[in-house]
């Protein structure tokens, strides 16, 4: 097998890394998705609040 796409769950790279210790590991698109928008998100929320003190 050369590649596993699948959560990014540590428990199941584990299993996999110890079944298929040859494979490339890639997390599946709605994982990696939701990643990167609650970092979108928290990006938002450092700048929202970094203006909102400094109007008051």
């Amino acid at each position: 097998m050369k590649f596993v796409v699948m959560d990014l769950s540590s428990l199941f790279r584990r299993v996999v890394q110890t079944r298929f210790p040859c494979a490339a590991i890639m997390g599946d698109r709605f994982h990696i998705k939701r990643l990167v928008i609650r970092a979108q998100e928290r990006v938002r929320k450092k700048v929202q609040n970094h203006f909102r003190e400094k109007r008051i």
